[in-house]
This record gives structure tokens, sequence and C-alpha cells, in this order.
């Protein structure tokens, strides 16, 4: 089924406009409406064509408003998103001319408008920009400030146009992020805990933590206010998740304690080492064989199972699966559990159980983690309301 929802595309010119039609191609995907309206130093860059070859709406230029003066007003837009923002159309849009098609349709808006900017970190830490920056905050229009990194230019700074991922789950929360979600404090912990032996190794899991950031993106894209605290994960979580790294299991539990009474919804996704050293040696190991003496590390939900928020669980099991999952929700006080067989550690893929506290279970195939984080989300959001 496809979203009614339109989303124009003002887009500017720069040598990043290069990244834009991979973004189109992606909210296409998720059945978009997408449109554009090009600049005429944008046609400079790239062809009218290129967009018409991705998108799924109408490809403008601005000598389009001389042949249908009132296409400012006629296009019917959901949120407009100008990237790459330069120098140029900033200034223009906060000093409020309209010469153009792109200018004259924010002038015109009633819908919320997006800004990325893209430019040399000089002009992006220029006063006056800086000046017109705050001055369309403050008028309600919502700036993705770039990144830092090598530009266009050779030089390194501040003003490289957001990646794509980022862009993507940034147009998502503006168009998805309204609902039970928006602005609930969600904590959610992912990867796996090492607990070193010697000065050189550890025990550890094979998680990847690719759950609990997919989930992570989910609760971004739906409005909530993310925090990531996560152990060794194999794939980079995006600074804007506000990630909090920790090593051992103790770490863990510190930092989750620290911050769990402030949650709304706390995802206890991370795999910890279950068991530790009872003395690490402080050199290496070199004998032909080791004798370790482990203990229990913390267990972390049992420190916070009072806590007011709504609390979600993972359990990965080998047999009883479902049962287990039960035992340990009952004991740390859950609203609910997600019960998976111990083959899905570490894999792209997962599959399992929805655990309820009035006792309901669904089960739920193979599937990939982003479609499941998804899903989960969905169902997140609809207990949570229920109360």
């Amino acid at each position: 089924m496809r979203n009614r929802k339109n989303i124009v595309f003002g887009v500017c010119g720069s040598i990043a406009v290069y990244k834009v039609p991979d973004l189109i191609r992606l909210l296409v995907k998720e059945g978009y409406r997408v449109s554009v309206v090009m600049t005429e130093e944008a046609t400079r860059f790239v062809s009218k064509m290129v967009f018409e070859s991705v998108s799924n709406g109408d490809v403008y230029v601005s000598e389009d408003l001389w042949n249908r003066p009132l296409l400012h007003t006629d296009i019917n837009i959901h949120l407009l998103v100008i990237l790459p923002a330069t120098f140029n159309i900033i200034g223009k849009i906060s000093a409020g001319i309209a010469d153009d098609l792109l200018t004259c349709i924010v002038a015109a808006r009633r819908f919320p408008i997006m800004i990325a900017p893209a430019m040399n970190n000089r002009m992006w830490e220029n006063k006056i920009n800086m000046e017109n920056i705050e001055r369309l905050k403050k008028r309600g229009f919502l700036i993705i400030d770039p990144e830092e990194g090598e530009l266009a230019c050779g030089e390194e700074g501040k003003g490289r146009l957001p990646s794509i991922d980022r862009l993507y789950l940034e147009i998502m929360r503006v168009l998805e992020g309204n609902g039970g979600l928006k602005d609930k404090k969600v904590m959610i912990t992912c990867g796996r805990t090492a607990e070193p032996i010697d000065n050189a190794r550890v025990i550890t899991n094979n998680s990847s933590g690719l759950t609990g950031i997919k989930i992570a993106e989910s609760f971004f894209r739906k409005g909530a206010r993310v925090t990531v605290i996560h152990g060794y994960t194999s794939y980079e979580i995006p600074y804007f998740l506000n990630p909090i790294r920790v090593e051992r299991t103790e770490d863990a539990k510190d930092s989750i304690i620290a911050r769990a009474e402030e949650m709304d919804i706390i995802i206890m996704n991370m795999a910890v080492s279950d068991y530790k050293v009872i003395e690490r040696k402080k050199d290496k190991y070199k004998g032909r064989y080791v004798l370790l003496q482990l203990e229990k590390t913390p267990d972390i939900l049992k420190y916070i199972k009072d806590t007011k928020a709504f609390k979600v669980g993972f359990s990965l099991e080998e047999k009883e699966i479902i049962k287990r999952a039960v035992k340990k929700m009952k004991e740390k006080n859950l609203d609910m559990m997600i019960a998976n067989p111990s083959h899905c550690a570490g894999k792209d893929y997962i599959e399992g159980y929805f655990i309820y506290k009035d006792g309901r279970v669904e089960e739920f195939l193979q599937m990939p983690k982003e479609k499941f984080a998804r899903a989960f989300v969905e169902k997140v959001e609809k207990e949570y309301a229920r109360g």
C-alpha cells in the first residue's frame, strides 16, 4: 500500500548533489511520492533527467514558474527537504527573498521544511551563515547540521552533507514521529560485554549488536529521544542515537542504573558475558592448560525491575524457549519479552516469539533484523499506550 504523503526535494547547486538520488530511491521504496524542484545552479551540476529517472513524481526547474504562474502554490507538499542547502539558498530564505521556484515555494509554506546544509567549513562557520541558521531555527525550520570530515575542496572540517542513512531517518522522523512515542525517553542496550581473563584475553559472546541498533533507529524515526548503551558491536552506531560505550557487565549495570529512573521505555537487548574470572591474571597466560575459576556477572534487570518504565527483555535459549522466557519475564517484572532460539545470535536475521505480560504469545518467522525492529517498535508503542 502506497503512502499518500508527498515529499518534495529542493535541490541546490552543490557537488554533494550526487548523494540525493540514492535518498530518493529509499523514499520511493517506502511508498512515498517524491517530486523534485531544482534551482538553476543545481541544473549545472546534474541534469533534470537524473531525477526524472529515480523519482516517481514531477521534476521542476525554475523556468517552469513562468509557464505556470501559480505553480509554487499548486504543488501538493507534506514535507519540503532542501538539500544540499548552500550558503546562498540559506541566506535567501533567511532574508525572505523569493526570486525562483524553490524560494517562492518556501515563501508560501504551509508545511514543515527540513534544510540539510553542505558547504566549505569556513562558509559554514561564517558568522552571517550562523546567524541565518539560528534565525531559521527560531522560525520553525528543521536544520540538519552538516557532518565533519574531508570536504570536496580537500579541507577537513564541518560542512559535509549528512549521510544518506541519517537524512533518511530524519525524514522518517518528521513523517512518522507524531504518534505515541514522540519525545518519549527510550534507552536501548545492545552489543556484547567482555570480561578480561588476563591482559590480552576476554570472555565474551558473538552478539553483533545489529538488532539493538535497528531497534534504536526505529524508535528514532518514531520521534523518541533515544539513548543507546552498548558494548562491543560489529556495526557503527550513529552519533545521533546518543551512544554510550561500556566494556564490562559491571560497567553496563552502573550506566543503566544511572539512567533507568528517567526513562519511559527500556529495551534490554545487550548480550552480557554471563561469567567473569574470580581473579584476573595481571600477565598473559602462557601455559598449555589453564584452569579458570568463574563467577556470575550481575543480573542487571534485577536492579531496575521496580522502575516505572515500560521494560522489554530478550531471552536467548536452546530448549523450552517460551517456558524459560515466561519465567524470566515474571521474575524480572517485564512488560514484554522477546524469546529467540540461540542460533539467531550474531546473524542478520531473527525469529522467535513476542510474549506479553497478560500471557499472549505471538510467533514470528525468520525475517531480517531491520524488518523485525520496525514491527517490534510498533508492538511496543501499542502495548505502552495500553498502560
